[in-house]
């Protein structure tokens, strides 16, 4: 019985840390419009948003999903990609411009539909994606960000006929407001 009372008041002692000691989050909802090019695209709007959360020190997690349209030539009547990627962020600490890198995966959904009577090109299958970026705090709530990622399947899909060699794969470069709350 003493062990337990003498339990009880250090995970109280522990627990009593002044709120001004406890660790800050801040939340960030961005929207942007990106472009997607090279690897296996050739050009494509993508508009998209991400939603993070990020500690005092930096680290923190996005989910960001995205979606481009028409990025393969003339031969196809339509074509998409759909991204849905959970990443690890880190930012540099508190500052009023602060670069940031991005490293995850998630889901990646890619079709085309040809303007020939054959069936449409889908497939939806794990992917990667990793990037940089910068953002710029114009005050205490609201931000631009831009940032420019890599994005790619985690295996070959041979079933994506417009792919060149190896894995589906493109780039992504966008720019957005972002929008910063506290989070205690």
């Amino acid at each position: 019985m003493v062990r337990l009372r003498v339990l009880v008041v250090a995970l109280g002692v522990l627990g009593a840390v002044d709120a001004e000691a406890q660790s800050q989050i801040t939340g960030m909802l961005s929207v942007h419009l990106g472009l997607v090019s090279g690897g296996d695209t050739e050009a494509g709007v993508s508009p998209g948003v991400s939603m993070a959360i990020i500690e005092n020190n930096g680290l923190g997690a996005e989910l960001d999903l995205a979606h481009t349209v028409s990025f393969v030539d003339d031969a196809y009547d339509e074509s998409g990609i759909t991204s849905l990627m959970l990443n690890f962020v880190a930012f540099w600490p508190e500052m009023r411009v602060r670069p940031f890198v991005t490293l995850g995966g998630g889901l990646l959904r890619v079709r085309a539909t040809p303007q020939s009577d054959v069936a449409e090109i889908s497939r939806t299958d794990w992917g990667l994606n990793a990037g940089a970026g910068v953002l710029v705090r114009l005050d205490e709530a609201v931000a631009i960000r831009g940032d420019l990622k890599y994005v790619r399947y985690v295996t070959r899909q041979d079933e994506l006929t417009f792919v060149e060699e190896g894995i589906f794969d493109y780039w992504r470069v966008s720019i957005g407001a972002t929008w910063n709350w506290p989070i205690k």
